[in-house]
């Protein structure tokens, strides 16, 4: 019964939140390309998401994280795993248009280089609630 209820508890703890530790914006306003560096801490980061009519490409600079992808009825679909750490893993993916996505960052100090095709709009990245 201890241990049931140990595994239990174990599975109402949050999971750890990724925090932005810094954004580097290679681009300007009109832009037809988005460019930015993001630091993150170790951990999930943010809510699930999509860039609206928008390619992404991320490139792993230095770290390790696991891009997980999801259909429209927020079901996992696939686990990506870009890392600088293993060389038998991708450095980068293009995420297509309309992708509903997250991060889970593996190591502090992750730095990913994002690559957003298309001018930047309102709206252009949407936050999709689990």
């Amino acid at each position: 019964m201890e241990v049931f209820l140990i595994i239990a508890s174990l599975l109402l703890i949050p999971p750890i939140m990724s925090k932005l530790l810094n954004r580097e914006i290679f681009h300007k306003d009109g832009d037809i390309l988005n460019v930015m560096s993001l630091t993150f801490s170790k951990g999930l980061c943010g809510m699930p998401h999509f860039n609206k009519d928008r390619d992404e490409v991320l490139f792993v600079e230095k770290g390790a994280l696991q891009l997980l992808l999801f259909d429209g009825e927020l079901n996992e679909i696939e686990r990506i795993e870009l890392s600088r750490l293993d060389s038998d893993c991708k450095l980068w993916f293009r995420i297509p248009k309309n992708t509903i996505h997250q991060f889970d960052i593996l190591v502090d100090n992750t730095v990913v280089i994002e690559v957003l095709g298309g001018e930047f709009f309102s709206g252009a990245c949407v936050n999709v609630q689990l």
